[in-house]
């Protein structure tokens, strides 16, 4: 389980993920607290691995 409090552009935990996977593991879960969804970092991780945010907003919601 690899874990963040933002998921933005994505780089950092692409690098963790990069990392992790050099030992093989069966499975890589990744979860964050807020996903800006606006930047479509999701897709830079391949689809077999979970990726679960607890907040998904766009960056500019809320500001009005």
């Amino acid at each position: 389980l690899l874990h963040d409090d933002l998921l933005a552009t994505g780089g950092s935990m692409k690098a963790a993920y990069n990392l992790v996977r050099q030992f093989d593991p069966k499975k890589i879960f990744i979860n964050f607290i807020i996903e800006l969804t606006n930047f479509k970092s999701r897709e830079r991780f391949p689809k077999d691995v979970d990726i679960y945010s607890l907040v998904e907003m766009d960056e500019m919601e809320g500001c009005d």
